[in-house]
Parts: C-alpha cells; structure tokens; sequence
C-alpha cells in the first residue's frame, strides 16, 4: 500500500525515527479505505441479497381450489 519510499516522499517521515508515526498514518489510510469499500460495496449488496430473500405473502386471491 505505502512503501517506504512513498512515506519518505509524500510524508517526509523515515521508518527508522518515525515509526510509530508512520504506523499510525498506515492504519488511518487503512481505516478510510475500508469504510469506503464497506458503504459502497459491502452494504449495497446486502441490501440486495437480503431483498432477493424477502419471502412473498400469500393472498387468499393466489391460492386456487381444485375441485
């Protein structure tokens, strides 16, 4: 995801000072990716799959007498 090289470039921090710093930063870009992913993909879908699952109602009209 974030290389060494990235943190050094964009964030100015070196792992070997900055560790705890740089983890932080990692877990935070972690944390917001997933909350992305969870409401547009994750919560849509099952949505739709619990709404394919609904069970229909039957009414008296649908239900046929044989004689």
């Amino acid at each position: 995801m974030f290389s060494e090289y990235r943190m050094n470039k964009y964030f100015v921090l070196d792992k070997q000072i900055d560790f705890t710093l740089s983890f932080f930063i990692r877990l935070i870009i972690l944390i917001a990716i997933s909350s992305i992913s969870y409401l547009y993909f994750e919560k849509p879908i099952r949505n739709k799959i619990k709404n394919s699952r609904t069970i229909r109602k039957i009414s008296p009209e649908s239900i046929q007498v044989q004689t």
